[in-house]
């Protein structure tokens, strides 16, 4: 098929980082950042907001309403007028769909557009309008969720399509992944497998947590995951961003106070990844919303204590860098370096009052509280009272600038603007082959460059290889091939990689690795809680849904096997905190048997469903927190 769109040259096809001109960005290493602009932010310190994509102006449908009809105003006056005497830096976030553009049943904005050339249209023009203000755009807003109706593939065509089209508008902008709901590493690495790795500049999460003391370990350990999974993929030189962080006073035992104390911790903590390469934090959100809720001010406008708290720990750390941890018995401790001083951030991580006793190898000079004034330290003793509320501590010993290595970004050696994607089977989230029968595999190729050219893809699984080609493709142009395989059934079942690669003309394509399930007939697989999740779930009774994974309460899913001889079922099930949990199969939800039960965490376990061959499964979830994160139905 055909895509009739703007066609422009890429001036620049390599997406790595970009130096912005000093005069555009005007903050470029400030980590302080929130959700959605508002008069006064600056007084807190607030260097960076985030908007657009159905909170603000900035927003696909409030933009093009009809098709290729623009009503700039609002957008005008949101990147013009509201943050105008804010002296901060913008990040918007690229969506949602227009009802004209989506392909949802009722045009829901979280559907995918029907057509890309829609998508990069905008794109296009959105930041070539905005592009001497504007350097960086997020691509979605949590797409591993409900805002986001399509499936991973789709998402990093949305990426890919993104990416191009910013680039052509502006050489210089930076594209931002979309922040996932969570560190949804998954997810994250199903857009890598499915070659995004060269459509995004830098990495974004929203890394929330519940109750109402902060868990730095697992914060910490959750980006340092996903700082792995990213070298992983030669990534590691990329910087995550948390697009959004934060804790609600409409939540049980969250009170204002503590929301301060919370917020404080976790942008100090924030402050201490850079070995993650974790660079900028935005707190959700600026304002309360007709009741309780996230942000640093009320719904009347007044300034709530996480305000405070916020100015409180932007004043001490903007600009500075971090030394390492201080062991102290039973406290956090971090050890920062600030215009040549040595500076202390320390808290209990519980809600204990404890002692910090100072180093003696320098002098301290003052004591800052979240709520509170500055306290001389001169010819005190060196021990001071922390509780659960961040405490500055200064002094005057000098810190010398240690010595760095420039980092060397690598270099992208491929044709960026004329792309593929590679779509799994109707109803399952994962490629699959079926051994002893010919199998083919849909790659949809695109042509997003401003001149015609010939394509030719290899896909190889283990020794053997199937090629296709296309003689010529007009720009704008998008064509299916297909690659056709005829594994022998002696071929090993289970997962294996397809591995693909391109040309075009002289130019190489982005290479892609994707895995691939070799197995004896039809398979069904998903991610708990995604959008492919939904065909299969027929009831649902007080079930929650967090990245990749569905908990508590009970539910089921319906399954056609009436055109099978059998199968077996795979999933990754348990419980939170080892609870009881268990699982049962039924052909017509009337009669259960239960298949599988324990009292464990979430891990592997396989079930026969052989005696459900020729009919209808379904599967129910019960138990106490159970979870699942992953279903695999291989049918034979």
């Amino acid at each position: 098929m055909k895509r009739a769109i703007r066609v422009l040259s890429l001036v620049c096809a390599v997406c790595i980082p970009q130096t912005a001109p000093a005069a555009v960005i005007r903050n470029p290493d400030s980590v302080f950042g929130v959700v959605c602009p508002w008069a006064g932010i600056k007084d807190a310190g607030i260097k960076w907001v985030r908007c657009g994509a159905g909170c603000t102006a900035l927003d696909w449908g409030a933009v093009e309403k009809e098709r290729g009809v623009f009503d700039w105003k609002g957008a005008d006056s949101e990147v013009y007028g509201v943050t105008k005497n804010e002296a901060v830096d913008l990040l918007p976030i690229l969506g949602y769909t227009p009802k004209w553009a989506s392909s949802g049943p009722q045009g829901e904005s979280s559907y995918p557009p029907k057509e890309l050339r829609d998508w990069s249209d905008f794109v296009y023009r959105m930041v070539d309008r905005y592009k001497v203000r504007i350097k960086y755009w997020e691509v979605w807003n949590e797409p591993d969720i409900g805002f986001w109706r399509g499936t991973i593939e789709d998402y990093a065509d949305l990426l890919k399509s993104a990416c191009i089209a910013a680039k052509k508008a502006d050489p210089t902008c930076s594209v931002v992944f979309g922040g996932t709901a969570g560190v949804n590493l998954p997810f994250v690495e199903r857009v890598y497998q499915n070659g995004g790795k060269y459509y995004f500049d830098v990495m974004a999460v929203h890394p929330y947590q519940w109750g109402d003391t902060f868990n730095d370990e697992w914060f910490c350990g959750e980006l340092r995951s996903l700082h792995r999974l990213m070298e992983k993929y030669g990534d590691g030189h990329k910087e995550i961003w948390l697009t959004e962080l934060g804790w609600s006073t409409g939540d049980k035992g969250i009170t204002e106070e503590v929301q301060a104390r919370l917020l404080a911790q976790a942008f100090i903590t924030s402050l201490t990844l850079r070995d993650a390469n974790v660079t900028k934090a935005f707190w959700f959100c600026v304002k309360d919303w007709g009741s309780p809720g996230h942000g640093l001010l009320r719904d009347n406008g007044s300034r709530k204590p996480a305000f405070e708290a916020y100015r409180f720990v932007s004043q001490a750390l903007e600009g500075a860098e971090y030394i390492g941890p201080l062991g102290c018995k039973g406290l956090r401790c971090h050890s920062f370096r600030k215009d040549g001083r040595r500076l202390l951030a320390a808290w209990s991580p519980d809600k204990e009052m404890r002692t910090l006793e100072l180093p003696d190898d320098a002098k301290w000079t003052a004591l800052r509280r979240i709520a509170g004034q500055e306290e001389s330290l001169a010819g005190k003793p060196v021990s001071i009272t922390v509780g659960p509320e961040p405490v500055f501590v200064f002094s005057q010993e000098s810190v010398p600038v240690p010595t760095r290595v420039p980092r060397k970004l690598p270099t992208v050696p491929y044709k960026l603007d004329v792309w593929y994607s590679v779509r799994p089977p109707e109803g399952t989230s994962r490629l699959y082959v079926v051994r002893g029968r010919p199998s083919a595999i849909s790659v949809e190729v695109h042509n997003d460059s401003s001149k015609p050219v010939p394509v030719e893809i290899t896909g190889r699984i283990g020794a053997f290889a199937a090629h296709a080609e296309i003689p010529s493709m007009a720009p704008g142009e998008t064509r299916r091939i297909t690659l056709q395989f005829a594994l022998p059934r002696t071929f090993k079942s289970g997962l294996d990689t397809l591995r693909l690669s391109g040309r075009c003309g002289d130019a190489r394509l982005t290479p892609t690795s994707l895995p691939v399930r070799v197995a004896d007939g039809p398979v069904i697989e998903f991610l708990a809680n995604s959008a492919l999740e939904s065909l299969y779930l027929v009831e649902d009774k007080g079930s929650g849904g967090a990245p990749s994974v569905r908990f508590n309460g009970t539910w089921t899913y319906r399954f056609d096997l009436s055109k099978s001889k059998g199968g077996t079922l795979r999933l990754c099930v348990g419980a939170h905190q080892a609870n009881q949990w268990r699982v049962l199969l039924s052909s017509d939800q009337i009669s259960w048997v239960t298949a599988i039960s324990g009292k464990s965490n979430r891990s592997w376990h396989e079930i026969d469903v052989s005696r459900y061959a020729e009919g209808p499964l379904f599967v129910k979830f019960e138990g106490s927190d159970q979870q699942l994160s992953e279903l695999v139905l291989v049918c034979r």
